[in-house]
């Protein structure tokens, strides 16, 4: 299967998203390249787009989104993840047998305690789903979504 280009991702993405949906900013990050977890690639997006600013209002209100595309080794077969961040309401279409999609509330990224509650559900969404599928599950949890910033909080 040949690589899509950013038209077709994005084109991907929009049929995902609700009709209200102006914008989609699109960014693709190799995991094994930048060594970033999927919480400091939430961080980042906080830190990108803050509160009160204008692209972060038009998030909240499912004017935009901000469509990740994650790649790995280790989530073979699949060929990444798709973090879809919108507002908390947003309508997002998630059907893929490529990928994995997950729609993340804006108000999510906003503080470091529910960024690590939101890793909660999509480690418990993960296993169900893609436990068995994604043959390097653990490794990819482990490297990608474990955070040590839970291990300093339990101290």
């Amino acid at each position: 299967m040949s690589a899509l280009t950013n038209t077709e991702k994005i084109e991907m993405v929009k049929r995902m998203v609700p009709e209200t949906v102006e914008s989609i900013s699109f960014v693709k990050i190799d995991l094994d390249i930048t060594d970033l977890s999927i919480a400091d690639i939430l961080r980042n997006i906080d830190k990108t787009f803050p509160k009160n600013s204008r692209d972060r209002n038009m998030i909240a209100s499912a004017r935009m989104v901000v469509a990740v595309l994650c790649k790995s080794t280790l989530l073979r077969p699949l060929d990444g993840l798709i973090l879809i961040i919108s507002d908390n309401g947003a309508r997002i279409q998630i059907e893929s047998k490529n990928y994995i999609v997950v729609s993340v509330s804006e108000d999510t990224i906003s503080d470091k305690n529910k960024i690590m509650d939101m890793l909660d559900r999509f480690t418990t969404y993960l296993i169900h789903n893609y436990g068995e599928k994604v043959e390097s599950f653990k490794d990819f949890y482990m490297k990608y979504i474990f955070d040590d910033y839970e291990l300093d909080d339990m101290d």
